[in-house]
């Protein structure tokens, strides 16, 4: 690496510290709902492996930390630490002040907030991070031999295989190393470079759908069907005529892009400075000719909107859990420009910048907290109906002639409780039929309709004609199982 382990080590404590002072409260907090989702995990994992993500799978079942309090907050922060290590060492942030910037930042940008209330899955999320990050420092080496590359390909389709948007962190990688030499490498180093890392996605792709499909057999019966059902309903294209669907996305991609998309994520509008003070450097310097200049100033912009690729991809807006290259983008431009020539030479310029990126942090400590809050505050409300749930399985169950606790729950849906429906973090947080769904682990088994032993179609037809909680005929008997239909 462009820097030794041993300095490094400091790099890693203080990203690790960042990490666990802001979202610490949420892992402590969300802990519980977290081992209650790797009991149902233990269950059927099958769901995941037919959602594309065996590496997620197997990362889970191989885990050592399960029954460890409170392991899926302190590996996540220690997964966090080790890719912010090497994208300091990649992106070659020398500077003190710089690299603290670019670990506190990537902990403001609140995104990872949204991946930490899934808490058991929030550790092998930022392994992928970590892996993927690992993929581009292998490419970027200047003496790459075959080895690398494999080694490259093997990293970014094991970053796909735990989750497939994970990929974005390496595009966002290059674009900011591009722009950290941009006076040490010319413009077709750069595109050679470029060339090199499309070539290595597109194998890792290739090599990811092929292990996809080798593993879908591992799947339970009927749950690939559903589980690609549930897949092809996210992608919008084709619903509205192109140019109003292209004016929506547009519409979508800058609420983000203004940070008013989802809740805490206003800091990243904080990320165009940095884009039109490295745009005026590059339209400033005279010893650029035009194409060469149109290339640099094109990488900020890049860096910028890169993230919220999903959108035009799905041509929808998604989960804010889902644009996991979001903080690498915001950290890399401010670190970048912290690192120009002539920025932060004077000690008081340092103190302020400290200062401000230490305000950013509490913002986001407020902010991390409140989603923290506000999702437990979800997990434990309204016990009475939880229990009126619980007594009507019960009733059909016994109707139906068998004991208690013998026959798997199928829940369909979302429950919208008056707390959902009012408050700021209605489409971002766990959904409260999820709190349901975990809320009967151990007393049976429980599934989702990805994982019902009813096929897809006739599962459909049944629940078609089902009204919704609380009517009595949400809750019924069917082929060996109870559906509950919220």
């Amino acid at each position: 690496m462009n820097k030794n382990i041993s300095d490094l080590l400091p790099v890693f404590w203080k990203s690790a510290l960042l990490f666990l002072l802001v979202y610490l409260y949420m892992g402590l907090r969300l802990a519980p709902f977290g081992d209650e989702a790797w009991d149902w995990f233990m269950v059927d994992k099958s769901v995941y492996i037919a959602a594309g993500r065996p590496g997620l799978a197997a990362y889970l079942t191989l885990a050592a930390g399960h029954g460890v309090p409170y392991a899926y907050c302190i590996a996540t922060a220690a997964f966090f630490a080790l890719a912010v290590c090497l994208q300091i060492s990649l992106l070659k942030v020398e500077s003190q002040v710089a690299q603290f910037s670019f670990a506190a930042l990537q902990v403001a940008v609140v995104q990872y907030s949204y991946t930490m209330i899934d808490s058991f899955l929030a550790d092998a999320v930022m392994l992928g991070v970590a892996i993927s990050s690992l993929s581009f420092w292998l490419v970027s080496r200047g003496d790459t031999q075959w080895f690398h590359v494999l080694g490259a390909v093997l990293c970014a389709a094991a970053a796909a295989s735990v989750y497939q948007l994970i990929l974005l962190v390496i595009p966002v990688l290059y674009l900011a190393y591009a722009l950290r030499t941009m006076g040490e490498r010319n413009v077709r180093e750069h595109l050679r470079l470029g060339f090199k890392t499309a070539g290595v996605c597109i194998a890792a792709v290739a090599l990811y759908h092929g292990v996809r499909v080798a593993c879908m057999g591992l799947a339970a019966e009927g749950v690939a069907e559903s589980v690609a059902q549930y897949q092809n309903s996210l992608v919008t294209w084709g619903q509205l005529d192109i140019v109003t669907h292209v004016l929506h996305i547009g519409k979508q991609w800058c609420m983000h892009l203004v940070g008013a998309a989802y809740p805490g994520e206003c800091l990243y509008a904080t990320t165009l400075i940095p884009v039109l003070l490295y745009s005026a450097i590059i339209v400033r310097d005279a010893g650029r000719a035009g194409l060469e200049k149109l290339f640099y100033l094109a990488l900020p912009v890049a860096i910028y909107v890169l993230p919220f690729l999903p959108i035009a991809a799905l041509g929808e807006d998604q989960g804010a859990r889902l644009f996991l290259a979001e903080p690498l983008a915001c950290a890399s431009l401010w670190a970048l420009l912290i690192m120009k020539k002539g920025w932060l030479l004077k000690p008081a310029q340092s103190v302020a910048a400290c200062v401000l990126v230490s305000l950013f942090v509490l913002k986001a400590c407020y902010t991390v907290s409140d989603i923290a809050f506000y999702q437990y505050r979800i997990f434990r409300e309204n016990q009475t109906e939880y229990w009126e749930l619980k007594n009507r399985i019960a009733q059909v169950e016994n109707k139906a002639g068998f004991a208690t606790g013998t026959v798997p729950v199928v829940f369909s849906g979302h429950w919208q409780s008056e707390l959902r429906k009012a408050d700021k973090y209605n489409s971002c947080i766990i959904n409260p039929s999820d709190v349901f769904f975990y809320s009967f682990i151990g007393d049976r088994q429980v599934k989702d309709t990805a994982s019902s032993s009813t096929p897809g179609k006739e599962l459909n037809e049944k629940l078609n004609t089902m009204p919704t909680w609380p009517d009595p005929g949400s809750t019924v008997y069917h082929n060996g199982e109870i559906i509950v239909k919220f």
